[in-house]
C-alpha cells in the first residue's frame, strides 16, 4: 500500500467514500473536505466544488449518462457538466436533507435514503416523493438498484426491497 499523493488529498484525511465512473476517474469523498477527483489513477487530484455548498459527501452514484449525483449532510446535488466540475442542488421540497444513499433505477429515477425520513424518489423534473410504506425504520443507511428495477434498502432494522411498479417495502432480513 502506498499513499497517492502526499499533498493532495490531504495526508491522513477521513476518506468517506470511494467511486470510480466507466471512464475510470476516482472520486473520493473526504470528511468536511469535499469531494475529489483524479483522472489518472491517484496521481493528481482536483477538488470539484462548483455549486457545492457542503463539504460533508455521504453518498455518491452515477446516471446512466454519467453525470454524477451527491448525498451530503445538507441535500442532494447533481453534477451539471459531463466533468463533474459544476453542481446543483436538487434537494428541492425534500424534508429530511441529510442525504445517506442514493440508488439510480433502470428508468433513471433517483431515489434518496435519509437520516430518519425515509426513502424519495425522483422522477424526472417532478418534486419528490415519499415512499415509505411497510418501511419499519427511516434511517436509510444504504440503497440499492438491481437490474429488474427493484430497490433494496438498508436500515437499522434490517434489509427491504421494493419491487418496481410496487408502492409496498417487504422485509427480507
Amino acid at each position: 500500500w502506498g499513499r497517492f499523493k502526499k499533498d493532495y488529498p490531504p495526508a491522513y484525511s477521513n476518506i468517506s467514500l470511494l467511486a470510480v465512473d466507466k471512464n475510470g476517474s476516482i472520486f473520493a469523498g473526504i470528511e468536511g473536505e469535499g469531494l475529489f477527483r483524479s483522472n489518472d489513477k491517484g496521481e493528481s487530484w482536483k477538488e470539484l466544488e462548483n455549486g457545492l455548498t457542503n463539504k460533508r459527501i455521504l453518498a455518491i452514484i452515477f446516471d446512466s449518462k454519467l453525470m454524477i449525483y451527491l448525498g451530503t449532510s445538507n441535500g442532494i446535488f447533481r453534477g451539471i457538466d459531463k466533468d463533474g466540475g459544476k453542481f446543483e442542488n436538487i434537494t428541492g421540497d425534500l424534508k429530511n436533507t441529510i442525504i445517506q444513499s442514493i440508488a439510480i433505477d433502470k428508468d433513471d429515477n433517483i431515489y434518496a435514503g435519509t437520516d430518519g425520513g425515509g426513502v424519495f424518489i425522483k422522477n424526472g423534473d417532478a418534486g419528490w416523493e415519499d415512499i415509505n410504506f411497510g418501511l419499519k425504520n427511516k434511517r436509510v443507511l444504504s440503497l440499492f438498484s438491481d437490474k429488474r428495477g427493484s430497490i433494496y434498502a438498508g436500515t437499522h432494522d434490517g434489509l427491504f426491497v421494493v419491487s418496481q411498479g410496487s408502492s409496498e417495502w417487504k422485509d427480507i432480513s
